[in-house]
């Protein structure tokens, strides 16, 4: 319809402003056949421009889709590596006996047995109290010192666990991040132990998503700070200030979005989740560039063809042109098109809707289940209910329900029989002729639902419909019945259930049902020129 709309403004508005006229005042057969191209030629731009269109959304789709599910896998594997960390850790505790004075060099057997189910080389150290080492299992005699680190600072302020950021071991000289543990005797702080992880921890996992050479997988701390990242960065990042942290996680526990990258630049599609029962997000990225590849190729495919098409019919306007402004009888013939294009709405809806009565009649002719082609058929109806009802009335702006909900429940009696009654009250009300289809069906679906499932148990059926202006420029739709009730929510994921949220979507409207001697619907929505 928005192209409709547009193409009626370009020959209604803007050649009357700027091309000649006959003596009666209508545009002049050639600029008519010229319009007339030109509509031809923004059909198939149009045509063109959907197929297109269509493609970069399926992308998407599948773009967030394949993100997703490696966040997901992401998550649940940092969820199991923390786990398996705290389990170490409260082992090492153990271990470490009540004086960590008086440990012993043998007792780096028990770091050994305690972080032996963690992936690649880990480093388990056990510090005191001043953040000196007392065991490792590192087979080093550094003396390193944990007094100044920020978990190290964490664990003594109190925090029973800590996950560090993104750090440089000052052991290995590598880039690791570290899960600490408080250590406690007698409700007195005695130091601190903890777990290294290389920070490439996250790299053979990656590899076996196959997200591509330029994704990247990463793990977030929830106050935006770094834990750890496949490609490594070569320094800490703090992305606090970064749409993730204060736009996207505040608003929902995982999503996808796309991006820029602050690390490398690279433009990719972004999915993250929250790690169940830690401070932690996880990050999948896939890059656009490998997202979108088979798009492009099919974008080309596209325009290969359509190219030449666009040419064509431009050459054949212009031929037409140069034929009708040599001919001046061809030019009076073709002048009574102009009239003929004051109808071109009204048969557009004609046509639509006797195209779609074939459609229903094709439906029939299908091997489907009875109640598929009965389903198919009503919905279908009512979109011929809507169509007829423009091009009867000459409507092409704005719908007015008071006629067209009566067609639309005298369609359903007819459709249904005399097993239930079916009773009308609508105010006058008009809508935008966009909102005219989606309320057709959805008032079509919720009255279609109430009949299959609301008198089950046999009783007389009665269904009302009614729509009553609101003051602040709104409609209350109110559909009831007397029968045994329903709970949208045992329902949520059936068509019928789905397709009514997305037609009050469109609507821009909320809904919702009532339990009241039956079940009652009650939509609110807004008129034409009214903001929702």
């Amino acid at each position: 319809m928005l192209i409709l709309d547009r193409l009626r403004l370009k020959l209604e508005t803007g050649l009357r402003r700027v091309l000649p006229r006959t003596l009666d005042g209508r545009v002049s057969a050639p600029i008519v056949t010229m319009g007339l191209t030109e509509l031809f030629l923004v059909l198939f731009s149009a045509l063109t421009a959907y197929m297109i269109y269509g493609a970069y959304q399926d992308a998407v789709s599948r773009s967030q889709t394949r993100a997703t599910a490696s966040a997901y896998v992401v998550a649940a594997h940092t969820q199991w590596l923390m786990e398996a960390s705290f389990q170490a850790l409260r082992r090492i505790d153990a271990a470490a006996g009540d004086r960590l004075s008086a440990l012993q060099a043998d007792a780096i057997g028990d770091l050994n047995e305690a972080v032996q189910s963690l992936p690649g080389n880990v480093q388990a150290w056990v510090f005191d109290a001043n953040g000196m080492p007392r065991l490792t299992n590192a087979g080093t005699s550094q003396r390193v010192n944990a007094a100044d680190r920020d978990y190290f600072l964490a664990i003594k302020a109190g925090r029973p666990f800590e996950i560090s950021q993104l750090i440089t071991s000052r052991s290995i000289g590598e880039n690791v991040f570290v899960v600490a543990k408080r250590l406690e005797r007698n409700g007195v702080f005695v130091g601190c132990a903890i777990i290294v992880l290389p920070a490439t921890v996250l790299s053979q996992f990656r590899s076996s998503l196959e997200l591509g050479p330029q994704s990247t997988v990463a793990l977030f701390r929830d106050d935006g700070l770094l834990i750890t990242r496949d490609p490594v960065p070569d320094a800490p990042q703090d992305l606090s200030k970064y749409v993730l942290f204060t736009d996207y996680l505040p608003k929902s526990m995982s999503g996808t979005y796309f991006a820029r990258s602050p690390t490398d630049g690279v433009d990719r599609v972004v999915a993250y989740r929250r790690v169940d029962g830690h401070p932690l997000v996880a990050i999948a990225a896939i890059s656009q560039s490998e997202a979108f590849a088979n798009y492009w190729q099919s974008l080309r495919t596209v325009l290969i063809v359509a190219v030449p098409g666009l040419i064509g019919l431009l050459l054949m306007a212009l031929w037409t042109a140069r034929l009708l402004r040599r001919d001046e009888l061809s030019r009076q013939a073709l002048s009574l098109a102009l009239d003929g294009n004051q109808t071109l709405f009204r048969e557009f809806h004609h046509r639509v809707k006797n195209n779609l009565q074939q459609v229903s009649a094709l439906v029939q002719l299908q091997k489907l289940p009875a109640d598929a082609k009965r389903e198919m058929d009503r919905r279908i109806a009512a979109m011929v209910a809507v169509h007829e009802h423009i091009y009867r009335s000459d409507q092409f702006e704005r719908v007015d329900v008071a006629d067209y909900i009566p067609k639309l429940v005298q369609e359903l009696r007819e459709s249904y029989g005399d097993g239930v009654s079916i009773a009308c009250q609508v105010e006058p009300a008009e809508v935008d002729r966009e909102h005219a289809l989606p309320l057709g069906l959805l008032i079509n679906e919720v009255v279609s639902n109430a009949v299959k499932h609301g008198f089950t148990d046999g009783r007389e059926g009665h269904i009302s419909i009614a729509l009553s202006t609101l003051a602040d420029g709104r409609a209350r739709l109110t559909i009831s019945d007397n029968g045994v009730g329903f709970d949208p929510a045992s329902d949520s994921k059936g068509m019928g259930t789905r397709l009514i949220r997305g037609l009050a979507a469109q609507l821009d409207a909320d809904y919702r049902f009532e339990a009241a001697n039956g079940t009652r619907f009650v939509l609110v929505f807004a008129l034409v020129g009214v903001a929702a």
